[in-house]
């Protein structure tokens, strides 16, 4: 009986928290984050019909690895992708790591006072929000779990 007490308050605990880790739903509109911001190397991003928001910590392997596979998605989008990192770091610390692929349609926040964390109320890396050109969220969740589905919606 205690293991069963036990087991779900471990799993009632846990979809609090997935139920809470961001505020977006589909088909809401998202604020723009060009304003107020300050871009990594002064780059903000080109508009283009599709934006995916990428909330990492370069201290995190799997953000990583999702900043390298957007990269590629990105180039193979004929400019209809325009990839936003958020990144936790400072932009010195965020920098090194992104620095070989940033470009017109591939930008970066450096957000180490978690404002932009807060205000989409992100808890987990790597979390990412895919919106059209009207800012409204058409995908979101785990970026490395997810990522033929962020294709299939952006060809």
């Amino acid at each position: 009986m205690k293991r069963l007490l036990l087991f779900f308050l471990l799993f009632s605990t846990t979809l609090l928290q997935s139920a809470t880790a961001q505020n977006t739903a589909y088909g809401d509109r998202i604020p723009a984050i060009r304003k107020g911001v300050s871009w990594i190397q002064n780059q903000a991003p080109t508009g283009a019909p599709y934006t995916f928001l990428l909330f990492c910590s370069v201290k995190n392997p799997a953000s990583l690895d999702c900043i390298e596979n957007l990269s590629h998605i990105q180039e193979q989008s004929d400019n209809k992708l325009c990839v936003v990192i958020i990144g936790r770091e400072t932009d010195e610390e965020l920098l090194p790591h992104i620095e070989g692929v940033l470009s017109p349609r591939f930008a970066a926040v450096s957000d180490p006072d978690r404002k932009i964390f807060d205000s989409f109320n992100v808890n987990f890396v790597p979390y990412g929000i895919l919106v059209d050109a009207k800012h409204m969220t058409i995908w979101m969740g785990n970026p490395t779990q997810e990522q033929q589905s962020v294709i299939d919606l952006i060809k």
